[in-house]
């Protein structure tokens, strides 16, 4: 767990926050559902980044009953620098969420961390000026893009059939997808993977593509088969 250099201020970054939350036309009910849940449980961490999160609790606490839409929220939420979600694919161990912040106080405790700020013509004390929005979301998108490219690791086979089967694709595609990308070593091309819920996708497409053009071939052949002349000898 890292060491927390600032001392949140509650209030503060919750009504920050909120107005963010309240402007992005992004958003769904859903996903600030999962924010709040998520932000409640950094607060009883003490505000510490990151910390462990358990899918049943955070669910019931955000009011969502489909896993899908639990994880789209959640990877959605990264993908706008709310957050930074460490999936570990295994029921056993919970993941990690980062919480970015949006408005702090520096601590009074940490030299290296405070900013002693300018004085004006009149010799007060003045605070620094926050950046701007755009600044700071530039920076969280940059922090973000390079977080996701080396934390990358593969699925088990218990997500990705529970992937599939949420989807209402046969068990038998599912290992036909993880073992061929097993041998590849996950990657695409001579890319790494970064969303193989992306490739999983796609492949129960071609899949359907490939089950319901075998149907109509056997349909059609079967529709010009030669008739049999039963007066013929068998």
């Amino acid at each position: 767990m890292e060491r927390r250099l600032y001392k949140i201020n509650y209030i503060t970054h919750l009504n920050r926050v909120s107005q963010m939350l309240m402007e992005d036309n992004r958003l769904t009910a859903w996903h600030i559902s999962l924010y709040y849940a998520l932000f409640h449980l950094w607060n009883a961490n003490n505000f510490n980044n990151p910390f462990l999160i358990h899918r049943i609790e955070i669910m019931k606490a955000a009011k969502i009953g489909s896993l899908n839409t639990y994880h789209k929220g959640l990877y959605q939420l990264q993908e706008w620098s709310y957050i930074a979600y460490f999936p570990s694919y295994n029921s056993f161990n919970g993941s990690r969420v980062h919480m970015f912040i949006f408005d702090t106080t520096l601590s009074t405790t940490n030299k290296r961390t405070r900013d002693r700020g300018t004085k004006s013509a009149t010799g007060q004390q003045v605070s620094p000026i926050i950046k701007r929005k755009e600044t700071t979301n530039k920076v969280l998108k940059t922090k973000k893009s390079t977080r996701q490219k080396t934390l990358f690791e593969p699925p088990t086979f218990e997500f990705i059939k529970d992937f599939f089967k949420e989807n209402n694709t046969l068990e038998r595609e599912a290992e036909l997808f993880f073992h061929h990308y097993e041998s590849v070593g996950w990657k695409s091309g001579k890319n790494n993977i970064q969303n193989w819920q992306a490739l999983a996708k796609k492949w129960m497409i071609n899949s359907q593509k490939f089950q319901a053009e075998k149907t109509g071939k056997i349909a059609t052949n079967h529709l010009h088969a030669k008739p049999t002349n039963y007066e013929e000898t068998l």
